[in-house]
């Protein structure tokens, strides 16, 4: 059961959240947000500013809780290297299957601020890689949280080609169709599985870097830069640290791929030089985030790390189309190029590396 707009006023005082005097004197706004989770954003003029996320069903339940472990754990001093990423733990109301962070203000996500201008400042880029290198370097030995069923095991893209009968069951006549779509390549197949059988969890991983994760937080009449936070922790824990890495090499991939003009009969190839973000002007992003985290992880093995960390992005890209297609009953032209793409960089992961400007 989820708390209600009507009935959020009195929990948030019964709980001690806000005061009575906030509903009235600071002009308490509730707005609900419908996605996986439930959530209410809670606002104050001077007050208290909170979210709150409510479980949808028993994954919810599972994720909301994972979550509450993940802000505990990190908060913890010897994880000070990457307290600078967090929203604040609040509570987690154990009874209501509910967890309640800052709110933060003001904030906009990389997604949404690159849209907007048109362009991804490396600057920003090389902020996300140094976070995410902060967060791989946490230490693993005196155990971390994470959702038991979870724990070390690969993402689950890597086995797209093989989905497990909950996700056929559960899936629309668009994903249908792209899993028809990935079973008709062996390389897809056997690229997947080869990448499974490599996987190690050697690090903390956020397991969902994408950009609308990435929040630029601006405060009240402040002129600095805007400082970079990581949202959305609920299926965070351990895990190869290429994948993070790779979750956001994608992103670059899919700004590109969502900017090509569909036009009926035109080849992938003529219409992906029509893009309205062409690949290169990523380039400098791309970039920055890859050296911003290759030296602060230390990393000696680049090329090699750098290509594998490429090939991952292909079941990423696999996921993304995935998602899209369990909100559509027809799988778009977008979708279907995503699946490609991931394909040709399973052919020729070099090729890939150098389409990203990382040669």
């Amino acid at each position: 059961m989820t708390i209600s707009l009507q009935e959020a006023p009195a929990y948030l005082v019964r709980r001690g959240l806000i005061a009575p005097r906030d509903i009235v004197d600071r002009r308490l706004v509730l707005t609900e947000i419908v996605r996986r989770n439930v959530s209410l954003r809670v606002e104050t003029h001077g007050g208290p500013r909170l979210l709150l996320k409510q479980a949808i069903g028993p994954q919810g339940e599972f994720a909301v809780r994972n979550e509450a472990a993940v802000y505990r754990w990190l908060a913890r001093p010897e994880n000070a290297a990457v307290h600078h990423l967090l929203p604040r733990f609040v509570d987690l109301d154990a009874a209501e299957n509910l967890l309640i962070i800052e709110l933060l203000p003001e904030a906009e996500g990389l997604d949404a601020y690159q849209a907007r201008r048109r362009r991804m400042p490396p600057s920003f880029a090389a902020d996300a890689g140094r976070g995410l290198a902060a967060l791989h370097g946490l230490s693993l030995d005196a155990g971390v949280p994470g959702l038991a069923h979870l724990a070390g095991e690969p993402a689950w893209a890597l086995s797209i080609h093989r989905p497990a009968l909950p996700l056929c069951q559960d899936a629309t006549p668009a994903s249908s169709e792209l899993f028809q779509i990935v079973q008709r390549y062996p390389e897809i197949g056997e690229g997947l599985e080869s990448l499974q059988a490599g996987w190690r969890a050697d690090a903390f991983l956020h397991n969902d870097p994408k950009w609308d994760n990435w929040l630029l937080v601006r405060e009240a009449a402040a002129r600095k830069r805007p400082q970079l936070k990581l949202a959305d922790w609920e299926a965070a824990g351990a895990g190869d640290a290429r994948w993070d890495v790779a979750c956001v090499l994608a992103g670059f991939l899919e700004t590109w791929v969502r900017s090509i003009p569909l036009t009926e009969g035109a080849s992938i190839q003529h219409l992906a030089g029509l893009a309205a973000y062409p690949i290169e002007r990523l380039h400098p992003a791309v970039t920055a985030f890859m050296v911003a985290y290759a030296a602060l992880r230390g990393l000696t093995d680049g090329p090699l790390w750098l290509a594998e960390c490429v090939r991952f992005s292909a079941p990423r890209l696999l996921e993304i189309a995935y998602a899209e297609s369990q909100r559509s009953e027809v799988l778009s032209g977008h979708a279907l190029i995503l699946v490609q793409l991931a394909l040709n960089i399973l052919r020729r992961p070099a090729q890939a590396v150098g389409l990203l400007g990382l040669e």
